[in-house]
């Protein structure tokens, strides 16, 4: 997986307009630093991504995704809500039909949250991620995580707690490729999917949080009439 961006101070600064060789105009007034904080805190906040994109539709659309854990049907995520509307399963007197696809994740991107919108109801169906490009579809201690999806509700929490073996992964998913694995064997459902991705704050919120820590920490506080 590629590295997390770093921003140091003087690469900060530049973020934000100022030229960190210049003392003049590295003065900043308190209000000014003020407001400089309060706004790039307000940009990495996770959660703050609004963007939606359907990244796939099954039917009539984009066609079936992969059914084979070698060859993932690969998919690139953008930074907000990303959309998958499937079918998957088992119909009537049918084939097995999985949906195995790749989640390719840009540097200073994360995944935060894996919602179900909507599903057929019935069974509890096996939902399985993998770090990498393929998904061992036989053991199940080779996964991140794996666990059962019933109805509709947030999901990425469970990744933290496999039920079928795995290593298990607290907190967001960092840059890097995926690979999910969702299936069920005693009945066909459909399925709306949704994998919200935020920018990585980490480095960002760190050269703010020291630029903060220099000022008092009256400067920064907020007044009633909103001055």
């Amino acid at each position: 997986m590629e590295g997390r961006p770093v921003v140091d101070g003087p690469a900060f600064l530049s973020l934000v307009g100022v030229n960190a060789t210049s003392r003049k105009e590295t003065s900043m007034s308190p209000r000014l630093a003020c407001t400089v904080i309060f706004t790039v805190l307000a940009a990495v906040t996770p959660g703050t991504a609004s963007f939606a994109a359907s990244v796939w539709i099954e039917a009539g659309v984009d066609g079936d995704l992969s059914d084979v854990g070698q060859t993932p049907t690969p998919l690139t995520f953008v930074t907000g809500k990303n959309t998958i509307q499937g079918t998957m399963g088992t119909p009537f007197l049918g084939d097995l039909d999985p949906d195995i696809f790749t989640i390719a994740l840009s540097a200073g991107q994360q995944l935060t949250s894996i919602v179900v919108d909507s599903i057929t109801p019935g069974q509890n169906s096996f939902f399985a991620i993998s770090a990498g490009a393929t998904i061992d579809m036989f053991n199940g201690s080779t996964h991140l995580s794996n666990f059962l999806i019933g109805e509709p509700g947030e999901y990425f929490p469970r990744i933290a707690a496999p039920e079928f073996g795995g290593t298990g992964h607290a907190g967001p998913l960092g840059p890097g490729t995926y690979t999910v694995w969702f299936q069920e064997t005693q009945l066909q459902r459909d399925y709306a999917m949704s994998y919200t991705v935020v920018p990585e704050s980490s480095g960002v919120m760190l050269a703010t949080l020291a630029l903060l820590t220099a000022l008092p920490t009256s400067r920064c506080r907020r007044h009633p009439s909103g001055t």
